[in-house]
């Protein structure tokens, strides 16, 4: 009973915690470049939302 056992969720939960940590510490210590990798990044997820909206409007023609 003193074992202590995690679930998978909860090990996803922990590894997600430390990206999130890791992320967040290059955040703050190079800022221009996570400024930069902002924008590409909301760039590309509105190319892919775009499209995606774009083949469900032909789609329901």
């Amino acid at each position: 009973m003193g074992r202590s056992t995690m679930r998978a969720g909860n090990w996803i939960a922990v590894i997600a915690g430390i990206i999130s940590l890791v992320v967040g510490i290059l955040i703050v210590a190079f800022p221009s470049i996570a400024i930069l990798f902002v924008v590409y990044l909301v760039g590309f997820v509105l190319i892919v939302v775009g499209i995606e909206r774009i083949m469900q409007g032909m789609m329901h023609r």
